[in-house]
């Protein structure tokens, strides 16, 4: 299909990484950069190694580890910012350990650094573990925005059950019972 529509010019212009394969779900796969050299042979490589966001320690932490990987294009991210801190590899019992140290440490360091919370984030590696590290902040009064995503408790179905909840605390919770009234649908609506 690319063929026919870059057409005997093969004119086209792709982006990818076959360090990437977090889409392989959808078929990305590092192979198909391979594939697309051979159907592509006069396409032009253009590597783009620089980093506008992450320090120098961070990238040759990167470096180190995408050299083991099996990939198609060899590549050295690097960086103009500063060098940056120190890293340390943190080992927690379990996942509730995993968001107490992360909020302790957010804490602490802000404390010590007299900086604001809009000076911080937590990036994680999964959508799953936004609940815990969302409950966390709430119960210790930290303000935060969920970036790229919905927050869990935003989410309609847990404000769904939320609903259910209060009105069982609660019957006379107008706004809750409004919410779960045809939830799930039970053909209700203002002609009823």
């Amino acid at each position: 299909m690319v063929k026919l529509i870059a057409g005997e010019r093969g004119r086209l212009t792709v982006v990818g990484d076959d360090d990437q394969s977090i889409y392989s779900w959808r078929g990305a796969k590092p192979e198909n950069l391979v594939l697309l050299g051979k159907d592509f042979p006069q396409l032009k490589l253009i590597k783009l190694e620089q980093n506008y966001r992450s320090s120098g320690r961070i990238l040759k932490c990167a470096n180190i580890l995408i050299a083991n990987n099996p990939h198609v294009y060899d590549k050295a991210l690097f960086s103009e910012l500063a060098y940056g801190p120190e890293l340390r590899v943190v080992q927690t019992k379990n996942e509730e350990d995993e968001v107490s140290r992360i909020i302790g440490e957010l804490i602490g360091h802000r404390f010590m650094n007299r900086s604001h919370y809009k000076d911080y984030a937590i990036l994680y590696r999964g959508n799953h573990q936004s609940r815990l590290l969302e409950k966390a902040l709430m119960q210790n009064r930290i303000p935060y925005k969920i970036s790229g995503g919905t927050s869990f408790f935003s989410r309609s179905e847990i404000k769904d059950v939320m609903a259910y909840l209060r009105v069982l605390v609660n019957p006379d919770d107008d706004n809750a019972f409004l919410r779960i009234v045809n939830v799930p649908k039970r053909e209700l609506g203002p002609e009823h």
